[in-house]
């Protein structure tokens, strides 16, 4: 995970130990991942591109809603403010699907 990612989650969640900040780092790692793969246009990819690309964003998909399920039970979630919770809904626990 970059240093960049490790500041931004600690200066918007200075109440979480070190632990749970290292916990959205990857949650927000696996959703990066992730929005990469659902919005890359299909066009103009081989049958064989286009399958080997399908078996990608799937496994992305697959990791980014297991780290997901592993911060919706952690916990973390009680120890927010509501504008915490509201920038971690946001920001961190979904994709957003560009046409």
């Amino acid at each position: 995970m970059d240093a960049g990612f490790r500041l931004v989650n600690q200066y918007l969640f200075p109440n979480l130990q070190f632990e749970e900040i290292e916990q959205l780092n990857v949650l927000a790692r696996a959703r990066r991942v992730c929005c990469a793969a659902v919005n890359t246009p299909r066009a103009g990819m081989t049958p064989g591109e286009a399958a080997r690309h399908e078996r990608h964003t799937t496994q992305s998909e697959l990791a980014f809603m297991r780290e997901q399920r592993n911060v919706l039970h952690s916990g973390l979630m009680n120890r927010l403010t509501p504008l915490q919770r509201r920038l971690l809904k946001r920001e961190y626990l979904v994709v957003p699907f560009r046409s």
